[in-house]
């Protein structure tokens, strides 16, 4: 019975897994093929932070190497943002200035 219960619980966790693993690897894949247009964006994730791309394909990268779930929202929510060109980036919750060629 214990190991019925154990070979159940293992099933699930690997599911669970594997179906997040597939998940990621869409979101890298559609990043992979989407063609760049420039047209700035704002994104919202899950918890509410708001963060400037610039454009739609940047969110998918974005999602995609730092495993978030950024999706487009309204321009008006990142209005109080720095530009997206501007030479000072916040990320993770420190400062960076971006380096200019």
């Amino acid at each position: 019975m214990r190991f019925a219960v154990l070979v159940l619980v293992t099933i699930q966790v690997l599911f669970i897994w594997n179906s997040e693993a597939r998940q990621q690897s869409k979101a890298c894949y559609a990043a992979k093929t989407c063609i760049h247009k420039a047209n700035g964006k704002c994104g919202v994730d899950g918890k509410g932070k708001v963060r400037r791309f610039y454009d739609t394909c940047d969110i998918l990268e974005y999602n995609c190497l730092f495993n978030t779930n950024f999706r487009k929202t309204i321009k008006n929510r990142c209005r109080k943002l720095p530009s997206i060109n501007s030479n000072e980036v916040e990320e993770r919750g420190r400062r960076f200035r971006a380096l200019r060629f």
